[in-house]
Order: structure tokens, then sequence, then C-alpha cells
């Protein structure tokens, strides 16, 4: 990789950046109303959020957890050609959009967009702090994926990525944006699985309360009825997502892959059952181990997608701050033989991983963030053991 300088790094990003901007400005200026050039909402899924969050506003809290009644409002938004896209996050996440119902559908999608994009940019620029990194922050074809979805992996990377960097220096701050991760609980265990192998007490008990006072808030606003539902609705989810309603090809787990190739439903939850167990042990001992923090976390957020059977395309925007906390590690302390190759796999992943899936049936991503694991499990033998 020794190809891939400086300058050509700085050079092929802007140019990606470029590239986002015309098919993103070619897509909105084309269609009309909130609607793009293929007559869809203007960021896609982000039309349930802003579904969700009218409902809410109107009193229909139950009707956000009923598929019929969010798609009839994602029609009344954007017209007989809506996609349907169910809501299918906790209060929590709710009690967060909310707001952007007060505004028109793009002017809140343009606010979404912007303010979760700075808080992702600032965590990169501060984890690697080198000119080089906005760029390649920007270019990340993940961050794409995310902002021309609406989706909120630049939130879900900003609250996991700032709760880590501050846990070393304030542990009562990082602990409460890791607690607010909850809104997704699938991807939040793993980091209170973390936060307790590295005994990081006052860390674990801020997250609790953070988790506990998010829940509460949101039962208070909406009430209680809102997480009867959201509970009612856990069994629809998996059957449509064992069932490849939610497509396989966009899902980036190993339950997914496993699906993908034709293996039976339980078989796949055995697989994924024992890959899970085996990242959060290792997970656990990385952890408790004393050992470069930037490794520590490089492992943690690539095991969040081996761990959990159900993470999508957008979610690939939390690997951005792995790959920056494992690059800085390597561009401070020196490269180990192929892991300038495999980050540069990682980071163009979610850009081909869609079309493999769909022409091979192969889901490429846990195949590689196994690489990935097993690259940085290499990097703490060299360099905790023997070299450092």
């Amino acid at each position: 990789m020794d190809w891939l300088n400086r300058r050509r790094i700085v050079m092929y990003s802007w140019s990606f950046v470029a590239v986002y901007i015309f098919i993103a400005g070619l897509s909105y200026s084309s269609g009309k109303g909130i609607n793009d050039s293929r007559g869809q909402a203007l960021g896609s899924d982000y039309i349930c959020f802003y579904a969700a969050s009218e409902l809410a506003r109107e009193g229909d809290v139950s009707g956000i957890y009923d598929i019929k009644q969010i798609y009839r409002k994602e029609v009344e938004l954007a017209g007989d050609q809506a996609d349907m896209v169910g809501f299918y996050y906790p209060p929590t996440f709710l009690l967060l959009v909310l707001p952007l119902a007060y505004m028109p559908y793009v002017v809140s999608l343009a606010i979404w967009i912007s303010t979760t994009l700075l808080g992702y940019a600032a965590l990169l620029r501060r984890i690697a702090p080198d000119s080089a990194t906005l760029g390649l922050a920007l270019a990340y074809p993940g961050a794409f994926q995310n902002a021309i979805h609406g989706q909120n992996g630049f939130l879900t990377t900003a609250l996991l990525g700032w709760g880590l960097v501050l846990l070393r220096g304030c542990p009562v701050p990082a602990g409460i944006l890791l607690g607010l991760l909850t809104y997704k609980p699938h991807l939040a265990l793993l980091v209170f699985l973390a936060l307790l192998a590295g005994r990081c007490w006052e860390a674990l008990a801020a997250a609790a309360f953070s988790a506990g006072a998010f829940a509460l808030a949101s039962a208070a606003v909406f009430g209680p009825d809102a997480w009867l539902s959201f509970k009612d609705q856990i069994p629809f989810v998996s059957n449509i997502t064992e069932a490849g309603y939610l497509p396989w090809v966009k899902m980036s787990t190993v339950f997914a892959a496993s699906r993908l190739v034709g293996i039976g439903i339980q078989p796949s939850y055995i697989l994924q059952g024992i890959i899970t167990f085996c990242v959060i042990i290792l997970v656990f001992w990385v952890w408790h181990r004393e050992m470069s923090y930037y490794l520590k976390v490089s492992v943690l957020i690539a095991g969040i997608f081996l761990a959990t059977p159900y993470a999508f395309q957008y979610d690939l925007a939390l690997l951005a701050a792995a790959i920056a906390f494992y690059g800085w590690e390597g561009y401070k302390k020196g490269w180990l033989p192929y892991e300038k190759a495999v980050l540069f796999v990682v980071w163009i992943m979610p850009q081909i991983n869609d079309p493999i899936a769909r022409f091979t049936n192969i889901q490429i991503v846990p195949l590689i963030l196994a690489a990935f694991l097993m690259l940085a499990m290499r990097r703490i033998y060299f360099f905790e053991r023997s070299i450092l």
C-alpha cells in the first residue's frame, strides 16, 4: 500500500466527497416537493422518523408501532410511491427526533444530517488529529450511505465515539453519552460489557443512570403504553428479519450472511450465538487487560457488528471510528504487514458489500470484520508483548 501516500489520500478523499455532493444534488434537485428524482422521499429512511414524530405530536403514539398506521402517514407526506418504512426504535429515540416534526420536512432533514454529521466529523478529527482526517471521514462510503438515507449512523457514532474518547479522563460525562446509546439497545449491550470488564465503575454507573433516566423521560412524555407498543412490535420485527423482508443484503450481520446463503433460521441463530459468545469473550478479555486503549476501542466497535443479529448498511458509519482509532495507532507506532490493506478494505466495504451480496449471495461484512479483529489481536500480541 506504499502507493497510497498522503497526497493521494487527500486527493482521492475529496474527489469522493465531490462525487457524493454531485449525486445527492442531482437526486434532490431533480425531484419535486419532498421527493427525489425517483419519486421517493428525500432521505429515504428519514421519512419514518418524521412520520413517527408527527404521529406522536398528534397523540397517536401506538400508531407509531403499527406498520399500517405509520405507512399511512408516510403516504400522506410523500405520496403513493412512498416506501413502507417501519419505526423499530424504542420511545427513547422518538424523544430525540420529536422536535424535528415541528419543522418542514426538508428543513428538518437538513438540520438532522448536518448536526449529526458535525458530531461525527469532530469526533474523527479528535481521534486522529491530522489534516487528512476530515477528507477521509467525509469520503468514507459508510458516511455517504448514512447521509443519503437520512439515517442515524452519525448520531450513533458520535455518542459511542465521544463516550469512549472521554472515558479515560471524564468518566461520568462519558457514561452519560454511552447510556444514551441505548436508543439502539442491540448495539449498546457490548459497550456495557466492556465497561464492566474494564472496571470503569464511574462510567458504568453513569451509563446505567443515563439509560434509566432516558427511558423514564420517554415514558413521561409518551406514556408507558408507548413502551408496551414497542415491546409488542418486537416479534413482528423478528419475523420480517428472519423472512428477509428486511433485506439480508443490507444487513451487516452473521445471521443475515447465514440466511443469505440458504441456511435455515434455527441454524443461523445457532451460528450467530456462537459468534456472539466468542466476541463477548474476546471483548471482555481485551478490556480486562492493560493494553493500548485505541486497540481496545477498535476491537469493541468491530465486535459490535459481529455480536448482534440486527444491523444495517447505514450502521456501518460506526466503523469510521474503529478505522480512525486503529489507523492512528498504526500511524503513531508503526504498521505490521497487511494492516493498511485491511483498513482500506474496511473503509471501502460499505460501497461494495451490497452489490457483492446481490450478485453472489455472500455478505462480506462479517468476513472482513473477522479479518480486522485477527489483525487487532496480532497487533496486541506483537506490540504489547514484544515490541513496546
